[in-house]
């Protein structure tokens, strides 16, 4: 075997052994079942209609000493009907990426917002049937029956500040340049709506942390030409 061979048959080798490393500590499929909750007000335990729910399974690689956010492997939204419902419908199984896994502790990773209430940020419960071998489908479950919402109690620049949390975290859409963010229009519009709210009744704008929709255009300017513009596929939810 010439020297020009063994160069070139080698990295690949290395790349071959380190996504066998990674298929040791994770599945090489993922999938899901449909998840459903409602959602109530805590204090009149009555449904919330209009909630809006985003649920996103992240990926993580970099190595076990550097783990890092990677992309996404599934991105959903839905909203709440008149009786608190909402549901995500089931998807997989889907291979494994070679740049990353989920961490199986934090998926999906669950927001739930609406105006004048604290957002929600329920974590993933884990049915204890779910076989945790390698290479098998790992099938997540909810046990959640109900999911309580408080109203914000706090001044409005707390407010802005407590949703600019929520707001940040949606950067994770305009990350990757892959288009996430066409999945979550309907809370990317909220935290507009919010922030014009905020501006109508006289926050200053130091203290308005909300993204507008022509600042999430600007996120997206590296994709522009791939997912088009923000302001045009987000005018149909506006109205």
């Amino acid at each position: 075997m010439n020297r020009r061979y063994k160069w070139t048959v080698t990295p690949l080798c290395v790349l071959l052994l380190l996504w066998a490393a990674r298929g040791c500590a994770a599945p090489l499929w993922y999938s899901s079942p449909a998840l459903e909750a409602r959602v109530v007000d805590d204090d009149t335990e009555q449904p919330l209609e209009g909630v809006i729910a985003v649920a996103h399974w992240e990926l993580e690689g970099g190595g076990p000493f550097h783990e890092k956010t990677t992309g996404e492997l599934v991105v959903l939204e839905t909203v709440t009907n008149a009786d608190g419902l909402f549901s995500f419908p089931a998807w997989g199984p889907k291979l494994r990426p070679f740049f990353g896994a989920l961490k199986l502790s934090r998926s999906p990773r669950l927001a739930l917002f609406k105006s004048g209430y604290t957002v929600a940020h329920p974590p993933p419960e884990w049915s204890q049937s779910m076989d945790p071998a390698p290479r098998v489908l790992p099938l997540p479950h909810w046990h959640y029956t109900t999911i309580r919402m408080k109203k914000f109690e706090g001044s409005l620049e707390e407010y802005a500040k407590h949703l600019g949390y929520l707001d940040d975290t949606l950067r994770f859409a305009f990350q990757y340049d892959d288009c996430t963010w066409k999945n979550i229009p309907r809370m990317l519009v909220a935290m507009h709506q919010e922030n014009q709210r905020f501006i109508k009744l006289g926050l200053r704008s130091s203290s308005n942390y909300l993204s507008s929709i022509e600042t999430r255009e600007g996120d997206n300017t590296p994709a522009l030409k791939k997912c088009g513009s923000v302001q045009e596929f987000l005018r149909s939810y506006l109205q």
